[in-house]
């Protein structure tokens, strides 16, 4: 991976991993770039080619927390508000172990309190166009 760092009004310098720098025409790159940018350099045959470079994340979700789950946000809240307390936006959500947990002590109100809280939590999520919702 390499890095732009200095544009001018003709070229492009890109410092390279192994401490080199590469000098490409301005326009010769297809888009806009800016310093601090993350390229790939590729050669060949004499000639320079700068790509983009994108990081791949393990899941656009959230890369931090695999654990979660793409529902309906609409529906998610209002099975969290009205029947949260036994469990069943859990089982929506794909979370079966942790609904049947709200299952088991929906006698102590506990579970009802948490699901409450979770579905006007769910009320401040922005939902992507389709309405749904990371959980």
């Amino acid at each position: 991976m390499a890095k732009v760092i200095k544009i001018d009004d003709i070229f492009v310098y890109i410092g390279q991993e192994d401490g080199s720098m590469v000098k490409v025409k301005k326009d010769s790159i297809s888009w806009d770039v800016q310093v601090g940018e993350n390229v790939e350099v590729y050669e060949s045959n004499n000639e320079i080619v700068v790509s983009r470079f994108i990081e791949k994340m393990a899941s656009s979700i959230d890369p931090y927390n695999q654990n979660l789950n793409r529902v309906n946000k609409l529906t998610y809240i209002l099975l969290a508000i009205f029947l949260g307390g036994i469990g069943i936006h859990k089982f929506y959500a794909g979370k079966s172990g942790i609904g049947i947990l709200y299952f088991l002590f929906c006698w102590t109100f506990v579970p009802s309190i948490i699901a409450l809280i979770e579905g006007f939590v769910a009320i401040g999520k922005h939902g992507d166009s389709n309405g749904m919702i990371s959980v």
